[in-house]
């Protein structure tokens, strides 16, 4: 089945050598920028063949291996057409790159290479992604189709699917989920390659260029989500596409070409995820003040075209909302409201809160002290409903414990770095000698707002931000360009500060100890006291930690002091302080006495919740062992559904390799209706399986009914049961 994943790598490659040298008669492409272009283009390719094929119900492996067969001859005929007749052949630039350059660049290969080897062996295993990510992949390739179909879990049919439509040819073509996680992995190529564009249209030279995709990455959330089945990294590179192509509109002249492909990444961007909404639009806000400043009435044509491409491409997942919901937009039940400027200010303060998370109790307790005295001045309250997400999770708070959780994962390292960037672009005085990088700068803090204007506080916005943080790696490498010289003495100074501040920090921490905050805030740190053994209150421990945060602290000091370039300074301390993150990813470590290599690759798609394994796998048995093919799925969280399908697919593939339909049924919620539709309609299950949350016996029914037909239980664990017909 690999053969057939060569066949859209192939077509990629011919519509790179097509922007490579053929469109360099019209406009000058560097391989960065064509790459850029290749990108959205086979992109959108891809989900024009998604969903042409999905009004005949042929997504399967002859129609898209065929669609991708002629995709590249189309641009193969092309190539030969216009080079080789004129004997002309392609021309790659030769580079000259400096010691730091060579060395950053095989710092950023080795480490997205790593990333492949864990996307390649780790199977998806994220919990979004187990709960409809992936689960309605499998539903698609069964039906043929991406139409809504009767489901428990509604995310399944109303969420942006831009990412899940690259995964389902890459499942389709490959029959398998390994290649699942490619996705996310080359999303983190691309905003990699496309933050060095960014760098260079804002006045960096090459140097600092390179650093710029060093700072992106390095970001912990990415090298976590570059190996999982998650969205925000595809997310992000189109958002990266799109501020590009804002910018190549900004800085020549206003044309067609530049309109369209702007169009096309924001498009992209609203496919993959609702916060592309939110993350693009201060740079088209921006793009529309400068254009219609320069072209007055004659801009809008340009906007019309934007727009126009955008909304089409994303023309076939509204028209399913519409049909399913009446609406082509996800209703949005995380949404902030009866917002204020306070309120704004309180959830910006705690979304940049969540990146100051560190494995130390001390320095987590202490900036939560922080942060909660910002609120007793302002009179705030830390956990506004209005703002904040109650859950399994709590209150507000800074935790410490799956610090190398995808979901959860802070970026402590860079928000210090994009801080101190800001403190020295404005120090420096440079928003006056570089207006372009102040908007730069002004548009994405915009974007930063927005989202804590529209999204309430939750303890996994982590990953949210991650657009945020890829767009700060342009405006760090400008900025620092600019002021790379070290002050050794302010350094200094920072230093014992810094030292001084966690010692009194522990006299801190031990007096608070006798006065504690409000009791919510008292019981949601029991809490984690008794989710992980980390977190503790003995004097030893806290010296330890104290002792080696210091020894941190120093070796930081180090580097800079000895090391005059701060460009090596920052990237020796950006790949040493990664390296964690890319090789022991919580889910998908490497190096832990349980990883990727030694764990079955079954058993891997439960480590996020590793109570259901024993339990699914025993049901997947029961069901192989009596030979059921057509099954019936009920998941008992009505109306929201959030328990893992996936990985009991997984797990009745991994025992049987025949072929089996699955099917939810009993289906209350809105897709319901499509139960009147084929093949929904002549669906009767030989097996039900029931999907709960530690149930117990009593809990759980005896019976289940479906089309006038009795299913009795035969089968009982906690989190999955099987009703069989009477």
């Amino acid at each position: 089945m690999l053969i057939f994943l060569s066949i859209p790598l192939l077509a990629f490659c011919f519509i790179f050598i097509y922007f490579y040298t053929i469109s360099s008669y019209y406009t000058k492409f560097s391989l960065r920028s064509s790459f850029i272009y290749s990108c959205v283009l086979w992109n959108i390719i891809l989900v024009i063949i998604t969903e042409f094929l999905n009004i005949f119900s042929a997504i399967n492996l002859l129609s898209i291996s065929t669609s991708w067969a002629i995709i590249s001859i189309i641009f193969a005929t092309i190539y030969y057409k216009k080079i080789y007749s004129n004997n002309t052949a392609i021309k790659f630039t030769s580079f000259a790159f400096s010691t730091y350059e060579k060395f950053s660049l095989l710092g950023i290969g080795l480490t997205i290479m790593v990333i492949a080897l864990i996307a390649l062996i780790a199977p998806p295993n994220n919990g979004d992604s187990m709960v409809y990510h992936i689960a309605r992949v499998f539903h698609w390739a069964q039906n043929n189709n991406i139409n809504s179909y009767p489901t428990h879990v509604f995310k399944q049919l109303n969420h942006n699917p831009g990412a899940e439509f690259i995964i389902l040819h890459l499942q389709i073509l490959t029959g398998t989920d390994r290649f699942s996680n490619f996705a996310q992995w080359f999303a983190m190529i691309g905003s990699v390659v496309g933050v060095s564009l960014i760098s260079k249209e804002l006045g960096a030279n090459m140097r600092w260029q390179v650093f710029s995709s060093v700072i992106c990455v390095t970001i912990p959330t990415g090298i976590l989500q570059a190996s999982s089945t998650q969205n925000d990294y595809l997310a992000s590179f189109w958002i990266i596409c799109f501020v590009y192509f804002v910018l190549q509109m900004l800085k020549r002249k206003f044309n067609y070409n530049f309109a369209f492909m702007t169009g096309l990444s924001l498009g992209l961007a609203f496919l993959v995820k609702g916060t592309g909404y939110i993350f693009t639009f201060p740079f088209l806000l921006w793009l529309s003040i400068v254009g219609f400043a320069r072209l007055r009435i004659n801009f809008f044509k340009f906007f019309l075209i934007i727009m126009i491409v955008a909304l089409s491409i994303n023309f076939g997942y509204y028209y399913r909302n519409i049909d399913l919901q009446n609406t082509p937009f996800v209703k949005l039940v995380h949404t902030t409201y009866d917002m204020n400027f306070l309120l704004l200010l309180s959830n910006a303060i705690r979304n940049i809160g969540l990146h100051f998370g560190t494995p130390s109790v001390l320095l987590n307790k202490w900036i939560f002290k922080i942060i909660e005295l910002f609120h007793i001045v302002t009179g705030v309250n830390l956990n506004d409903h209005r703002t904040t997400i109650y859950g399994n999770y709590g209150a507000y708070h800074i935790a410490n414990f799956n610090f190398f959780h995808e979901d959860y994962s802070a970026n402590f390292i860079h928000i210090l770095i994009i801080l101190s960037s800001i403190l020295i672009f404005f120090k420096a005085g440079m928003q006056k000698s570089n207006k372009k990088l102040l908007y730069y700068l002004l548009f994405t803090i915009s974007g930063f707002f927005l989202f804590s204007w529209i999204i309430m506080w939750n303890p996994w916005n982590h990953r949210y931000h991650l657009p945020i943080f890829i767009l700060f790696s342009p405006f760090i490498s400008v900025t620092l360009q600019k002021n790379s010289v070290i002050n050794k003495k302010l350094l200094l100074i920072a230093l014992a500060i810094t030292v001084a501040f966690f010692i009194c920090s522990v006299v801190f921490y031990q007096i608070s100890k006798h006065f504690p905050s409000k009791e919510e805030t008292v019981d949601i740190f029991k809490r984690y006291n008794l989710m992980t053994s980390s977190i503790t209150n003995s004097p030893k421990e806290l010296f330890q930690e104290l002792l080696l945060t210091v020894v941190l602290l120093l070796g930081i000091f180090i580097v800079f002091y000895f090391i005059n370039d701060i460009a090596i300074a920052i990237s020796i301390i950006a790949f040493i302080f990664s390296l964690p993150w890319v090789f022991y990813n919580e889910t998908r470590n490497i190096i832990g006495k349980r990883n990727i290599f030694n764990t079955p690759r079954v058993d891997q798609y439960f480590l996020s919740k590793i109570q259901l394994k024993e339990h699914y796998k025993r049901a997947a048995k029961y069901i192989v062992s009596k030979g059921y093919s057509e099954i019936g799925l009920i998941c008992s969280g009505q109306p929201y559904g959030n328990n893992w399908e996936y990985p009991f697919l997984m797990a009745l593939k991994h025992f049987n390799r025949n072929q089996f339909r699955l099917e939810h049924v009993n289906v209350e919620n809105l897709s319901s209706s499509k139960y009147k539709k084929y093949p929904f309609n002549n669906f009767t299950p030989s097996a039900i399986v029931y999907l709960c949350e530690n149930y117990s016996e009593q809990l759980q029914p005896k019976e289940i009914k479906f089309k006038d037909i009795i299913f009795l239980r035969k089968f009982y664990s906690p989190y999955i049961s099987i009703f069989v017909i009477k």
